[in-house]
């Protein structure tokens, strides 16, 4: 019977490294990010001044906190978020470059491997 040899493409994790990474605890740019997203989606969108309303009640401590910098409410993301689609084209170019990565090491079409990653972030999450 054959033994089985450790695999040679992965070495086991160093004894002094966390079980996991830390977590980004930097709120403040998913929120730039969501904001940017959302106003090209729906410029009509209330949700940024929502947001903006409820972040200004949290006091100078909690934002620190949340990574917020001392300026975040007179940046442009907050005040004047852009409008035209041309703003956007670098993110839609950069997505779309990824999806055409991730079909060609699936060796599938890229309108399958669309297909795919929407049903898995549209499917909730189950437990076994």
């Amino acid at each position: 019977m054959a033994t089985q040899r450790p695999c040679r493409f992965f070495s086991p994790a160093p004894r002094t490294a966390s079980p996991s990474p830390p977590p980004d605890k930097h709120l403040y740019n998913y929120l730039v990010v969501l904001a940017f997203i959302l106003n090209h989606l729906n410029p009509k969108s209330t949700w940024r001044a929502r947001l903006v309303a409820l972040v200004s009640e949290r006091t100078p401590d909690q934002l620190k906190r949340m990574a917020f910098p001392a300026d975040w409410h007179q940046r442009n993301v907050w005040v004047n978020p852009p409008r035209e689609p041309a703003a956007v084209s670098g993110l839609e170019s950069t997505l779309r470059d990824a999806l055409r990565r991730h079909a060609a090491a699936e060796g599938v079409t890229v309108a399958d491997a669309h297909t795919a990653i929407l049903r898995a972030a549209l499917l909730p999450v189950t437990t076994a």
